[in-house]
């Protein structure tokens, strides 16, 4: 998503977690609170000495029964968008997460579904943009060891809504054990960008083909089998 850049919005500051008192269709209720001290020159600037963004995220998870659970989050992130502290911007988001995970067949068989959209609001010195993104992906387990996996997205730049993008990925995991791992995976993204920060001139289309090793070693304890 453009409204975070390509390495996203991390930095130093500080994060509170708290656990929330149970509500209605509520098993676990929790809001984070993080100010960082960070930016993307995107949707906000690199270009202060100090470029403070104020962070919070509110997840709420449900239990529909033994095989089902949805969540919900909801978050926003604000600062400064220009050197001269005059303008902000500010990005919100609502994401859905559902997974079917059947007790029985919990090994073989699962759906993981999650969607996400943003909305973006960049004040400017001539006009204010309001700009949309979202995602939707979906994994479903084949087997026991194979996933396949699906995702679309779709972002405008958060200073100018006429330049977006859409990306499309499909992608097929193998676990050879829990510390080795392994992805082929196929993306197109559709780009109509010819006015990106940074970038000369109209950004191309590509097709992106990817293979994806991960392992670990080191110690760790002994599971039960």
């Amino acid at each position: 998503m453009y409204h975070f850049g390509e390495a996203g919005l991390g930095g130093p500051g500080i994060a509170a977690s708290f656990m929330l008192p149970k509500m209605p269709l509520a098993d676990a209720t929790s809001f984070d609170l993080s100010v960082v001290d960070g930016g993307n020159d995107m949707s906000f600037t690199t270009s202060r000495n100090i470029n403070l963004l104020y962070i919070g995220h509110f997840k709420n998870y449900f239990d529909i029964n033994e095989d089902n659970y949805i969540e919900y989050t909801i978050s926003g992130v604000g600062g400064f968008n220009d050197s001269t502290a005059n303008y902000n911007s500010y990005v919100g988001s609502f994401g859905l997460h559902y997974k079917w995970c059947p007790a029985a067949r919990s090994k073989y068989r699962t759906i993981d579904w999650k969607t996400e959209f943003l909305y973006g609001y960049h004040e400017g010195q001539l006009k204010t943009v309001e700009s949309f993104g979202f995602y939707s992906s979906i994994q479903s387990k084949l087997g026991a060891r194979f996933f396949l996996g699906a995702r679309i997205g779709y972002t405008e730049l958060p200073y100018d809504k006429s330049e977006h993008e859409m990306d499309y990925t499909v992608c097929l995991d193998y676990w050879q054990s829990e510390f080795v791992f392994f992805r082929i995976q196929y993306q197109y993204n559709d780009r109509q960008i010819d006015n990106m920060i940074g970038s000369m001139g109209l950004m191309p289309s590509d097709h992106v083909f990817t293979i994806h090793v991960s392992w670990a070693m080191g110690p760790h304890k002994h599971e039960a089998y």
